[in-house]
C-alpha cells in the first residue's frame, strides 16, 4: 500500500509532462500548404537537376574559349573554324547567346567578336546575330592539372575493356585479363556465358 501511495506524486509529474508537451493540439501545422495540393511525383527533384545540367552542358556549346583563336590572336583557328559551322547549324533551335571567353585587351576582344560575327554570316546565320555574339565568362569552370588527370583516367579507353583493365567480358576462346572466371579445372570460363561448368 505505501509503494501506491508514494509512487502517485511521480504519475502525476508525468501527467502533467505529458500534457505539457501536447500543447500544439488543435494547431494545423500545415495550414501553409494550399488545401488540394498534390506533391510533386518522384523523381521530379532529380529529372529537374539533371535538366538544369544538360541545358548548362548545352549552352557551353556556344562558348569561343581563347583556344579557339590562332595564336591567341583574333583569328579562329582550326577549331574554331569548325565549331562556327556547328554553331551556325543549331543557332536558330536555341536561346543562348554565342560567348566569347573575355580576355584583358578590350580592342582584342572587340576584334574577336567582329571576327565570329562575320564567320557565323559567311556559314550562314545572320538573323539578329549582332545581338547574339557577345563577349564574357563563360559559367564552365576550368579544371586543374590533377582533376583533369582524374577525370580522363576514369574514362573508357578504345580497345581496352573498361579503364585499360583488359577484356573482361572475354570468352573462352580468348580470356585475357577476365576478372570474371569461375577457374574451375584450369579452365579460364565466363560466368557470365550460362553454362558454368563442363
Amino acid at each position: 500500500m505505501k509503494k501506491i501511495v508514494y509512487s502517485a506524486p511521480w504519475l502525476g509529474l508525468a501527467f502533467a509532462t505529458l500534457t505539457a508537451g501536447c500543447g500544439t493540439y488543435g494547431v494545423d501545422r500545415f495550414d501553409d500548404i494550399a488545401r488540394g495540393a498534390i506533391p510533386e511525383p518522384p523523381q521530379t527533384t532529380v529529372h529537374r537537376i539533371m535538366e538544369t545540367q544538360t541545358a548548362k552542358a548545352e549552352m557551353d556549346d556556344f562558348v569561343f574559349y581563347r583556344h579557339e583563336f590562332y595564336m591567341d590572336g583574333s583569328q579562329l583557328g582550326p577549331y574554331g573554324q569548325y565549331h562556327v559551322m556547328l554553331i551556325a547549324a543549331r543557332l536558330n533551335k536555341v536561346p543562348f547567346p554565342v560567348l566569347i571567353q573575355t580576355v584583358p585587351d578590350a580592342k582584342l576582344n572587340d576584334q574577336r567578336r567582329q571576327t565570329v560575327i562575320a564567320a557565323l554570316k559567311k556559314a550562314g546565320y545572320e538573323e539578329n546575330i549582332e545581338q547574339r555574339v557577345i563577349v564574357g565568362f563563360p559559367e564552365a569552370e576550368g579544371m586543374g592539372g590533377e582533376e583533369a588527370e582524374r577525370v580522363f583516367n576514369s574514362l573508357p579507353q578504345a580497345g581496352t575493356g573498361v579503364n585499360g583493365n583488359g577484356g573482361q567480358f572475354r570468352g573462352l576462346n580468348n580470356p585475357g585479363n577476365n576478372i570474371f572466371n569461375n577457374g574451375f579445372n584450369g579452365l579460364q570460363r565466363n560466368s557470365f556465358r550460362g553454362s558454368s561448368f563442363y
